[in-house]
C-alpha cells in the first residue's frame, strides 16, 4: 500500500497482458451488471475529481434517485465508489460486483469499507450484497447470469474495529517505508506486485525448489542449516523425482532412469503432438456455455510419420462459435495417426470430452481421438532430471534443459496466461483492434501454439536418444 501511494510510476504497477485482461473483464462484468438493476444514474469518473464525484452523488440522492452506479463518497479520508447503490423503502442496499463465481473471504473487507464510509456519510444501509456470476447460467439465456448474496452480517462484523484500522493505515502512509517481514501474506489473497523488492534472491538450487515440497518443510530445512540442495545430508530421505533431483543437482549431471526405453515404446506411430489454447469468457457467448467454461479456440498438431514432420494449425477467426470448425480441423489433422501425445494430457482430454458433449454429430470421432491421447509429462518426470529443471517439470523448464537453444524466450507470446488474454481480445474484441495489430497478434499466437507441439516433438526425439532408441 505504501509503495502504491508513494511510487505510483513503479514498473511493478504496469499490468502484464494477463493482468490487463483481468481488469478489462471486471469492467465488462461491472457494466453488464447494471442492466440487471436498471434505470440508474451513472456518476462520472475521471477527469472528474473525487470531490466532484462525491458532489454528483449527493445531488442524485437529494433528487431521489432510486439506483446510482459508481455512487461516490469520501469520509474519514477514505474514498469509495459503490458499484450499485439501490434505494429501498427503509434505507439503501449497496452492491459490490465481482467477476467471480462465489463470495470470497477477501471480498468482505472491500464491502465493509464501503459500508463504513456510507454510514459515516449519513446513509442508512440496510443490506450489503455481493453480486457475482452464476455457474448455472447457460447461453443464450442470460437472465440468471448474476446471483446476489447477502453479506451484511459478515461486513458488519469486519467493521467493528475499522475506524482504528483506517487510522493506523493513514499513519503508515504518512510515515517512512514500513518494515514488514516477508511471509505468506505476500501471496495471500493475491500476490503483492512489489514482492521482489522484499524477498531476498533464492540461492541456486534452493531447497525451496525441491519438487513438491511444502513451504513449511522448506523453511524448516533452511532453519536447520540446509538452504540449498547441496547442503542436504546423505541421510535426507527422498524417493522418486525428488531423489533424482537431489542426485542430479549434487552431481551436476543429467539423470536418466533405465525404464525410459520401455515407457517410450508404449507410444504408437505415427504420433500426433497436440496442444490446445483456450479462452474462458466471464460472460458466456456460445451455445450452452457457462461463465468461465474453457473453450478451445486454437490448436497445433505436429504429426511425425515415415514421410517426416507435418504441421497442422487452426485459430478461430471472429466471434462465432469456434467449436464446430475446430473439431472438423482437428479430426482431419489426427486422421490415420496412432498415439496422440500431449503435455499434461488431462487438459487436452477434458477439452475433447467437452467438445464431444457439445457437438453430438462429431462425438464419436472426438472421443476416438481422446482414447489415443497419452501424456509425455510423466515420462519426463519419472525417468529424467536435469539440474536446469529447477524443480519444475513444465515444458517451459524441461525443453531448454534437454534441447538447448529451443525455448520460448524468442516469442512475443511466451506463456499460456498471456495467450489466453490475447485470444479473448482477438476473438471477442476484434472490432476494436486495428487490422495490423490483429494480424500481428494472430501470428504471435500461432507461433506460440506451434512452439508447444514442435517442442514436444523435439523433446520426444531427445528422450529417444537418451534411451538409446532410433529416431522416428
Amino acid at each position: 500500500m505504501w509503495w502504491e501511494t508513494h511510487d505510483r510510476g513503479a514498473p511493478e504497477l504496469v499490468p502484464n497482458p494477463a493482468r490487463k485482461a483481468l481488469f478489462e473483464r471486471g469492467h465488462v462484468v461491472g457494466d453488464l451488471a447494471r442492466s440487471y438493476v436498471p434505470d440508474g444514474i451513472l456518476i462520472g469518473g475521471p477527469p472528474l475529481t473525487l470531490e466532484e464525484r462525491v458532489r454528483e452523488t449527493r445531488d442524485a440522492i437529494d433528487r431521489g434517485a432510486q439506483v446510482i452506479y459508481e455512487a461516490s463518497f469520501l469520509e474519514d479520508g477514505v474514498f469509495v465508489a459503490v458499484d450499485i447503490l439501490e434505494r429501498n423503502a427503509d434505507g439503501y442496499s449497496l452492491m459490490e460486483v465481482k467477476s467471480t463465481l462465489s463470495v470470497k473471504d477477501q471480498h468482505i473487507p472491500d464491502i465493509a469499507v464501503q459500508l463504513h464510509v456510507l454510514e459515516r456519510a449519513g446513509l442508512k444501509v440496510m443490506r450489503a450484497e455481493l453480486m457475482h456470476l452464476n455457474k448455472a447460467c447457460r447461453y443464450p439465456n442470460l437472465t440468471n447470469l448474476f446471483l446476489r448474496e447477502d453479506v451484511t452480517n459478515a461486513a458488519r462484523a469486519w467493521c467493528a474495529d475499522l475506524s482504528d484500522r483506517i487510522r493506523d493505515l493513514r499513519l503508515t502512509l504518512s510515515g517512512e517505508l514500513p518494515s514488514v517481514p516477508v511471509g505468506s501474506h505476500c501471496d495471500e489473497p493475491y500476490e503483492c506486485a512489489f514482492k521482489d523488492r522484499c524477498w531476498p534472491p533464492m540461492p541456486e538450487h534452493s531447497v525451496m525448489t525441491l519438487f513438491g515440497i511444502r513451504k513449511k518443510k522448506a523453511s524448516e530445512l533452511v532453519s536447520s542449516g540446509c538452504p540449498t540442495i547441496h547442503d542436504l545430508p546423505a541421510s535426507y530421505k527422498s524417493t522418486g523425482a525428488v531423489a533424482r533431483q537431489i542426485a542430479s543437482v549434487k552431481s551436476g549431471e543429467l539423470v536418466v532412469e533405465h525404464g525410459l526405453m520401455l515407457a517410450l515404446s508404449a507410444f504408437t506411430t505415427p504420433i500426433a503432438f497436440l496442444d490446445f489454447e483456450t479462452v474462458m469468457p466471464a460472460i458466456p457467448c456460445w451455445n450452452e456455455c457457462s461463465p468461465f467454461d474453457q473453450i478451445p479456440v486454437q490448436f497445433s498438431v505436429h504429426v511425425v510419420d515415415e514421410c517426416g514432420l507435418r504441421h497442422h494449425s487452426w485459430l478461430a477467426d471472429g466471434a462465432e462459435d469456434p467449436r464446430p470448425a475446430l473439431a472438423d480441423a482437428l479430426i482431419l489433422a489426427c486422421k490415420n495417426t496412432g498415439t496422440v501425445l500431449a503435455y499434461y494430457a488431462s487438459f487436452e482430454k477434458a477439452r475433447l470430452h467437452e467438445l464431444a458433449k457439445a457437438l453430438p454429430t462429431r462425438a464419436a470421432e472426438l472421443l476416438e481421438i481422446k482414447s489415443r491421447v497419452e501424456d509425455l509429462h510423466p515420462v519426463v518426470r519419472d525417468y529424467t532430471y536435469h539440474p536446469a529443471y529447477g524443480g519444475s517439470f513444465s515444458i517451459k523448464s524441461v525443453l531448454p534443459a534437454l534441447v538447448p537453444g529451443l525455448g520460448y524466450d524468442d516469442l512475443d507470446v511466451a506463456d499460456g496466461q498471456a495467450a489466453a488474454a490475447l485470444l479473448e481480445r482477438v476473438l471477442l474484441d476484434a472490432n476494436q483492434l486495428p487490422a495490423a495489430e490483429m494480424l500481428a497478434l494472430r501470428e504471435a499466437l500461432l507461433q506460440y501454439c506451434e512452439r508447444d507441439t514442435y517442442g514436444m516433438f523435439k523433446l520426444f526425439c531427445r528422450l529417444r536418444e537418451l534411451a538409446g532408441m532410433p529416431q522416428v
